[in-house]
């Protein structure tokens, strides 16, 4: 239009540098694998939190059998030689993708699959054994030493319960006691932040900014003010 002008609005300078910045995609693409990777990061440490606290995403675990605390001589669960709570790590899949939890490699110290172990605890289920003559044996110490009634545990003879004894079958209960669900539901599920926006904020500290300045290119045709970025034309 004859006797029209174009004002420039906002910090022009500043964006033709950021889009430069990312004009190939590597900056942002390098944001993006880097906030993935502390996302991972920040689950598994809600996870060693959680078993720390006995209360996996604020979900408390439900208590030892009273022989259990008494072998042990602790009432929390999962922390025992502490292999268990140890093998809880980040592997990476690729530049996108990560696995948090027991990883299918880890051992105990005598060799056992720990994954196995945490599947158990986290999903709960039996464990059914035929007593040996040395279990037998240490069960029997064990109660002389350290325990004062071992009927109650349901453990001992009488009733319609079978006797601890050389050869018999022994079924192990193990309740359920979920480690890794609760915080994942916690952090990611109703109610919570969404992986993607939470993946997303963090491009966007990582990247200095920069983000919020391009979003504003929506803006093009706004009137200044407020660090918007935009053409005005006028007579």
């Amino acid at each position: 239009m004859p006797g029209s002008q174009v004002r420039l609005v906002g910090d022009w300078n500043r964006a033709t540098v950021i889009m430069r910045k990312y004009r190939t995609g590597l900056v942002l693409q390098s944001a993006f694998k880097r906030a993935v990777a502390q996302e991972a990061q920040v689950f598994r440490r809600e996870v060693i939190s959680g078993v720390r606290k006995q209360a996996p995403g604020g979900k408390a675990f439900l208590p030892l059998h009273p022989l259990t605390i008494a072998k042990k001589r602790s009432s929390k669960a999962l922390i025992d030689t502490g292999a268990l709570f140890k093998s809880i790590a980040v592997h990476k899949i690729d530049d996108y993708s990560y696995f948090v939890g027991v990883h299918r490699t880890a051992r105990s110290s005598g060799g056992k699959p720990l994954a196995n172990i945490a599947e158990l605890h986290e999903n709960g289920g039996r464990i059914t054994m035929r007593i040996t003559q040395a279990m037998f044996h240490w069960f029997r110490s064990f109660v002389r030493n350290y325990a004062r009634n071992p009927k109650s545990w349901g453990v001992g003879g009488g009733g319609a319960r079978p006797a601890f004894r050389p050869g018999a079958t022994l079924v192990i209960v193990i309740p359920a006691r979920p480690f890794m669900g609760p915080v994942f539901e916690k952090m990611y599920g109703p109610g919570g932040r969404e992986a993607g926006a939470a993946i997303m904020a963090r491009v966007a500290i990582l990247c200095g900014g920069d983000l919020g300045m391009l979003t504003s290119f929506r803006r093009l045709t706004q009137s200044g003010g407020g660090g918007s970025l935009g053409a005005v034309t006028g007579q």
